[in-house]
This record gives structure tokens, C-alpha cells and sequence, in this order.
């Protein structure tokens, strides 16, 4: 998983294990890009755990690109929760990406 995650550059180290039922991602983080890993904080994430408590906090208005209806007045209503958190992370790396190849050009 570590391997596929764009990671800002304050993450010193990633690392996923499994603990009982549940996939846990570990990282590192650094409170400044020169501090070594031994001296950054470790934070665990639980996939399931961190994105119910994203969505209802920080994300709760956060919606996607995805037109999932319509209102009365004919505005578009747009997909919400996980789906909208994956489109907006997939645009993000996307075009991270884009940026990052397009320096080669």
C-alpha cells in the first residue's frame, strides 16, 4: 500500500501490518522535512476508523464530480461520502502526477 500512496514529504516512513481483523497503515511523520525518522511521531490508521470520523467532521461538506441527481430547479446534486473522497483523491494524484511528469517535458 505504502508503495502506491503519494506521501508528503514530512512522512518518514510507511509501513502497513495487520492487526487482528483490521489493515493498519503506519506512518512516521516529521514535524519538519530535515528531522530524522527516529525523531518523528508514529500515527496508525485504520481505513474504516479515519474515514467515518474524515466524513463527519472535516469532509462532511465535501462533495465529488459525480451528478448523482437533480434538484427541483434543475441544479445538479453531487455524490457524497466515500465516493466523493475517492474521486477527489484520484483527481488530486492524477494531476499530481501530470505535474510531476510534465517537469520532465
Amino acid at each position: 500500500m505504502c508503495d502506491i500512496l503519494i506521501l508528503h514529504v514530512d512522512v518518514k516512513n510507511c509501513r502497513p501490518r495487520r492487526v487482528g481483523a483490521s489493515n493498519i497503515v503506519s506512518v512516521a511523520v516529521a514535524l519538519h522535512s530535515d528531522q530524522s525518522p527516529a525523531d518523528a511521531h508514529r500515527m496508525d490508521f485504520d481505513y474504516r476508523v479515519a474515514t467515518r470520523a474524515y466524513l463527519s467532521t472535516a469532509g462532511r461538506d465535501k462533495v465529488g464530480f459525480s451528478i448523482v441527481g437533480r434538484k427541483a430547479d434543475g441544479a445538479p446534486i453531487y455524490i457524497s461520502n466515500e465516493r466523493s473522497m475517492i474521486e477527489r483523491n484520484t483527481m488530486r494524484y492524477y494531476l499530481a502526477l501530470e505535474a510531476y511528469l510534465g517537469a520532465y517535458a
